[in-house]
């Protein structure tokens, strides 16, 4: 009796852990899901104030690393850290050139950016591109209207996202989703705009370039453009929604610290772990 009763008394020990340990997983696991990694192809933070290159910390960077800035400056305040700075010169001699051969082709990709003092007019401002990819570019007014944003070129259909200017500090995202043949426009982490797109192959000879674009006019004088992101995949909703307003790939935002009852499931997982371990040892004790 005393050895089945000993056996039993193991088993139980076996199993309340096995439910602990199943417990503080399924509890603890929402804290690690709003991890996200850095771009694939290029990252750039200007944090380098009053330097003459950038660096691409990009997980797999493309192109010239570092590459040099031209013209503009860097400083200000980002939207993390500094900023690249517009002069409101020709792209010609201010721009970053990145040194890459523009290569999306027609799979899946995502550009994003911060924007701030860029005018609410109709002035034509190039924000990046690359005229070696069938003209593949993005620029502010013109076409796109006071103070909204277009992406246009390598094939792609126009994609207008309106009320940037206004909305400044203004972070856009431009989706190509190959899966969904469809390009889409964010605004501070929210969809604005989605127009069909079957047809699309972003490739040149290069260079891409931020900041400017070709012989046109870049970043105003003044304006700002920060957390310059190129990835190789078509960002889904939720990653937008989660990272929009974060430094990747560590630094923490409103949106993403865990919920009081986050914090709270956290600590009574570990108020259980610290009971059954009391538990298992006074029983070994009387044992």
């Amino acid at each position: 009796m005393i050895i089945m009763r000993h056996l039993a008394a193991g088993m139980m020990k076996r199993s309340y852990l096995k439910l602990i340990l199943a417990f503080v997983f399924i509890t603890l696991f929402p804290l690690s899901i709003h991890a996200y990694d850095v771009p694939e192809l290029i990252y750039y933070k200007f944090d380098n104030a009053g330097g003459s290159t950038v660096m691409n910390e990009a997980s797999a960077p493309v192109g010239t690393n570092p590459a040099p800035v031209s013209g503009q400056t860097m400083g200000g305040t980002g939207q993390f850290g500094s900023a690249l700075i517009g002069n409101g010169g020709s792209s010609t001699t201010n721009r970053v050139n990145t040194g890459w051969a523009t290569n999306l082709g027609s799979g899946s990709w995502t550009i994003s950016c911060w924007l701030n003092n860029i005018p609410n007019d109709t002035t034509l401002y190039y924000i990046f591109g690359d005229a070696s990819a069938s003209s593949f570019r993005c620029f502010f007014g013109g076409v796109a209207g006071a103070g909204n944003i277009i992406i246009r070129g390598g094939g792609l259909s126009d994609l207008i996202v309106a009320g940037v200017a206004s909305a400044q500090p203004s972070v856009l995202h431009f989706v190509y989703d190959s899966d969904a043949d469809e390009i889409r426009g964010y605004l501070n982490g929210e969809l604005k705009t989605t127009v069909p797109d079957s047809s699309t192959d972003v490739t040149g000879t290069g260079p891409f370039t931020v900041g400017g674009y070709s012989t046109s006019t870049g970043l105003p004088n003044g304006g700002l453009l920060d957390e310059f992101r190129v990835y190789s995949r078509a960002l889904s909703t939720q990653e937008i929604a989660d990272t929009w307003n974060v430094g990747l790939p560590s630094q923490p935002s409103p949106t993403v610290i865990p919920t009081l009852s986050e914090w709270g499931m956290a600590i009574l997982s570990i108020l259980l772990i610290v009971t059954a371990v009391v538990i298992i040892r006074r029983r070994k004790a009387t044992i």
